[in-house]
């Protein structure tokens, strides 16, 4: 009949082909959702790339005094840029969350970025107040009109270059964001 361990190599044959065929729909399984590495470097450059520069505004911001101070803030307030956050290669979603949320296409240093000084933050709702007092300032001299409709000029759904929100229908969103709290609306 059965030769004396024969019923033994069997098992550890069936047991190894079992293993075999497990890291395979493990490993195919693994790979289905997991991200190109090279995408992945490719976003990080891209994020510490706008952080940077977004630093470096809020720097400048921090440093000048007057109108100076001022248009550095709206500088700061107004770079738009464009980041692939979930590196789908597209930029037209929504990234972000809830009040923070923001289009890929339509990056603002205040939604990657926190610029403070002392206990203040330079976020969307003191970017409107710094952007009111500058066009409305004696060196400026618009209405209070006219000033909002400056500001809401800065912030347009696919609006062009800087001036836009992005195309990803931000003012759409029913939840309050950054946009529909400071900017939907003004200048209407």
């Amino acid at each position: 009949m059965f030769r004396k361990g024969q019923k033994s190599l069997e098992m550890i044959i069936g047991l190894v082909i079992l293993l075999v065929v497990a890291g395979v729909v493990i490993s195919t399984f693994l790979n289905q959702f997991q991200d190109n590495p090279g995408d992945q470097y490719e976003n990080t450059l891209q994020q510490e790339e706008i952080s940077r520069t977004c630093q470096s505004k809020c720097s400048e911001y921090k440093s000048a005094q007057g109108v100076r101070g001022q248009t550095a803030a709206i500088d700061y307030c107004t770079s738009t840029f464009n980041y692939d956050a979930d590196g789908d290669g597209t930029l037209s979603e929504t990234a972000g969350r809830l009040y923070n949320s923001y289009c890929e296409d339509g990056v603002k240093c205040f939604n990657v970025h926190t610029c403070e000084i002392g206990q203040e933050q330079l976020n969307a709702e003191r970017c409107k107040e710094v952007m009111k007092n500058y066009y409305t300032s004696s060196e400026v001299g618009q209405s209070e009109e006219e000033a909002n409709n400056s500001i809401a000029e800065w912030y347009q759904p696919n609006g062009e270059s800087d001036k836009t929100i992005g195309t990803c229908g931000l003012d759409e969103i029913e939840e309050v964001t950054w946009y529909s709290q400071n900017f939907q609306g003004l200048g209407e």
